[in-house]
């Protein structure tokens, strides 16, 4: 992975990231201060994310030069090629963007997923396609995150013996 300092292991086998700067919302979108390490972000307005047919499901937005593609079905979230940024920051705000547009419940569906929420499982993701060795057949679907409100607080772990009894 590109940070290696990015992660954090924890007892329960997740990852995750202790951020170090203070976040503000602004009238531009969820940014971070400028303060500590942060990443190619300063804002979700930086995504140019646009609805690409018009129909509020297919969308487009670019990070780092390449564009990428989310779809949205009601209360889920998938972002292809998501394993290709790795930048905790840089994940919060392409979430929030994403969350503006179409917010993803919570599990207890009384509230909604945070843009934080669901860049911690994003980093799950990624720490699964990162490992998970080339032949695995769960290689191709952990290089795409899926946000929904049934996988909130699940650790790569928990992800992964869910879908092995499918």
């Amino acid at each position: 992975m590109a940070a290696a300092n990015a992660f954090s292991e924890k007892s329960d086998l997740t990852y995750s990231v202790q951020p170090t700067t203070a976040q503000a919302e602004t009238s531009t979108g969820y940014q971070y201060q400028e303060s500590g390490y942060k990443g190619l972000l300063d804002s979700s307005a930086d995504i140019n994310l646009h609805d690409i047919n018009g129909r509020g499901t297919d969308y487009a937005f670019v990070y780092d030069g390449e564009e990428y593609r989310a779809v949205y079905e009601p209360d889920i979230w998938h972002i292809m090629d998501s394993y290709r940024i790795d930048n905790y920051y840089d994940l919060v705000i392409i979430c929030q963007a994403l969350s503006d547009i179409h917010p993803i419940h919570s599990a207890d569906m009384t509230g909604y997923r945070t843009a934080e929420d669901m860049a911690t499982e994003w980093q799950q993701h990624n720490l699964a396609y990162f490992i998970l060795p080339p032949d695995s057949q769960w290689k191709e679907n952990a290089k795409n995150v899926d946000f929904d409100p049934d996988d909130q607080g699940r650790s790569m772990l928990e992800l992964f013996m869910d879908r092995a009894g499918d």
